[in-house]
């Protein structure tokens, strides 16, 4: 799934990096196009509201006002 996410970024024309918050949080995507950063995380699904929580924690963390997709 993720490996699906990147390939789509690429072709779609985005500079695409694997990204690290800190030493606890992993941002799965950081895609940069025209100038603008965009972050991404992927799940399977995030129906638990555990799961939701645990994705969206490094995600939130991230303070330089560009969009979480």
């Amino acid at each position: 799934m993720v490996q699906i996410e990147y390939l789509e970024l690429r072709r779609s024309g985005y500079e695409v990096y694997v990204g690290q918050y800190g030493t606890d949080g992993e941002v799965d995507f950081v895609a940069i196009k025209n100038g603008r950063v965009e972050y991404y995380r992927v799940a399977q699904t995030t129906l638990d509201d555990k799961v939701l929580e645990r994705e969206l924690a490094p995600m939130k963390k991230i303070r330089d006002n560009f969009p979480i997709f």
